[in-house]
């Protein structure tokens, strides 16, 4: 049974919170003081804690910072007021989990306890692969011949510092291996800092990987720092690196090579020390002979390439990711899903994935919504498969929008040579649509 450490000096509170807990099946122990509480830390084990914002002599916050430098990867809930949410906001800055506002709600408390407990669980079983003998991650990512392999793999980087570049269509998991990557390393204590370089205007990318100083541009108000400074120790994640200008490829080899960063409107560089892990949807060694991504920066990002095949490529692992989004949803989604029967697994397993893992929870969710059993019948997912492509047409206007959509989307990419912002205008919608068309839709377009 997981357990809970519950600090707050109101008893009402302490109370509360366990009988919350125990109802939910979740063990707890509580103290009146941050100090009991870390002194009980000290010499037991626990899966989370729940600590109020204010207490006397040490409080919530000083007490999160003292339990993250302790145990890196514990969790802390915050306790707090209408009043104090920004203190609260702060502490999650620091490394707070969560933070919840009394009055305490039970399901609120206990649907951030499970999360909380979750991800704890996954960290601490991963740090256990580079310590502990016959102890795998295929229970996350798969089973099949091909991510064997690549498990293989990261277990030999990841006690490196050498770069990784992962390769592989949209919704494959490049950012869960890379989080996995940084969670077995020696870095892990550290930041792990990811950065989808399509999310970042091209005018602020340098400031916001580099910093600046304040007046260095119009809206610089105040000094800030990048993300590479703040990563350093760690790692940082460069997702979609392929759309980065000439520039930022310029300045980012720089770095790469010097081990220091220069903030935007500084002469003065500062030295840092980051692992970097980045992904690409494309070819980008065919992007370098075409002149569109500097050879040079591809060999320092590339020291070791990952290839991570595509879902319609590892077929054993389709009935293995439909129930591990079964079970991480069921209760989120208030289902009791338990049974798969020999069609829906046909139907699923047969299907080609272009949006990858990505699509396929998109799916097994929306068939779980409208579920109306404990089974996931094919009439759910029959939309996937179609043997009367006319009558398809006819009878799912929805489902064929989308794939004109998707065609349209695909065809403008190309157009644009994989540019973002010309297939916008090309489009005539918004960089932030276009974006969320590719994720839903989990466009590629290698």
């Amino acid at each position: 049974m997981n357990k809970v450490l519950v600090i707050d000096d109101d008893d009402n509170i302490r109370e509360t919170c366990s009988t919350i807990l125990n109802r939910a099946g979740i063990d707890s122990i509580s103290f009146p003081s941050a100090e009991k509480g870390l002194s009980y830390l000290s010499k037991n084990t626990v899966d989370a804690v729940i600590m109020d914002m204010k207490m006397p002599e040490l409080n919530g916050l000083d007490a999160t910072v003292t339990i993250r430098n302790l145990y890196p990867d514990l969790p802390v809930i915050i306790i707090t007021g209408y009043g104090d949410i920004e203190t609260a906001v702060k502490a999650m800055q620091l490394g707070a989990f969560d933070f919840i506002v009394k009055p305490i709600h039970p399901s609120v408390l206990v649907l951030s306890v499970k999360k909380a407990i979750k991800g704890f669980v996954l960290k601490r079983e991963v740090h256990r692969l580079s310590e502990v003998v016959g102890v795998s991650i295929e229970n996350t990512i798969g089973k099949s011949p091909a991510i064997i392999k690549i498990i293989k793999e990261l277990q030999q980087i990841s006690q490196s510092n050498i770069s990784v570049l992962l390769q592989g269509e949209t919704g494959t998991g490049k950012s869960y291996f890379a989080k996995i990557i940084h969670l077995m390393s020696n870095r892990r204590k550290n930041q792990f800092i990811k950065i989808d370089i399509n999310s970042l205007a091209e005018t602020v990318l340098e400031s916001e990987l580099f910093g600046h100083e304040m007046g260095s541009f119009s809206g610089a108000y105040a000094k800030r720092k990048g993300y590479f400074e703040i990563a350093s120790g760690g790692t940082i994640f460069l997702d979609d690196i392929q759309n980065l200008s000439n520039i930022v490829q310029s300045k980012l080899l720089s770095v790469i090579d010097d081990r220091a960063i220069t903030p935007v409107g500084s002469n003065t560089p500062k030295n840092i020390d980051v692992r970097i892990i980045a992904a690409t949807n494309r070819d980008l060694q065919k992007d370098v002979s075409e002149k569109l991504f500097r050879n040079d920066l591809f060999y320092r990002i590339g020291e070791y390439i990952i290839t991570i095949p595509p879902l319609r490529e590892r077929k054993e692992d389709i009935e293995f990711f439909i129930w591990m989004v079964i079970y991480e949803s069921n209760e989120e989604l208030n289902r009791h899903i338990k049974e798969i029967p020999k069609e829906t697994l046909d139907l699923l397993t047969n299907h080609s994935w272009p949006g990858n893992i990505r699509e396929l929870r998109n799916v097994i969710r929306r068939a779980m919504i409208n579920a109306s059993n404990d089974t996931l019948n094919p009439e759910l997912i029959d939309f996937l498969v179609y043997k009367n492509p006319i009558q398809a047409d006819i009878l799912n206007l929805k489902t064929a929008i989308v794939e004109a959509e998707i065609k349209i989307i695909i065809q403008a990419l190309k157009a644009a040579g994989g540019n973002k912002s010309i297939a916008c205008k090309l489009l005539q919608i918004s960089y932030r649509s276009l974006l969320m068309k590719i994720k839903e839709y989990g466009i590629t377009y290698l």
